[in-house]
């Protein structure tokens, strides 16, 4: 909660400066991840909390709430919404399109995880399992990547609709 709201809005703003042909200094980055820090905090911890409800229950509401919720981080830091908004909106964006973002998040997470699980050294081993939980978390931003570019395509295809309504 405390370090994650800031490399993910960080890679989130770098994309989307790119994908607009815009450049982005780190400096700016960090300032408008540190901004927006609140309330992505906020959102992360209502995420983690509502999917590892899911999976308490069983596997597959789990897994139904992470595909519902893929976008909440992206409407929060793209569009500025309140976090219990950014949720909502996820759930309606995703309405319609859950196999769509099913897929790619199993396409990038279930390779990364078994990766994960392939490499975890032992618990007695403090550095080498902290070195490995590091680099587990950084190639699962992956994940966040794929779901830009979703989001992007998405939100393309709902303009499109609107302008020709």
């Amino acid at each position: 909660v405390l370090f994650y709201p800031l490399y993910a809005a960080q890679l989130i703003l770098f994309l989307d400066a790119r994908s607009n042909g815009r450049a982005a200094t780190g400096n700016e980055l960090f300032a408008a991840a540190l901004r927006l820090w609140p309330g992505f905090a906020l959102l992360a911890g209502l995420s983690t909390l509502a999917i590892l409800l899911g999976l308490s229950l069983l596997v597959l509401p789990g897994i139904w709430i992470m595909v519902k919720l893929a976008f909440a981080e992206l409407l929060l830091v793209l569009r500025g919404q309140p976090p219990m908004s950014a949720l909502r909106g996820s759930f309606e964006l995703t309405n319609g399109r859950f196999w769509e973002v099913f897929s790619c998040l199993a396409g990038v997470l279930v390779p990364l995880w078994l990766l994960d699980w392939w490499t975890l050294p032992s618990r007695d081993d403090s550095l080498l399992w902290v070195l490995q939980q590091t680099a587990s978390g950084f190639l699962q931003l992956f994940a966040l990547v794929v779901l830009f570019r979703l989001f992007m395509l998405l939100d393309r295809q709902q303009a499109q609709r609107q302008n020709s309504d």
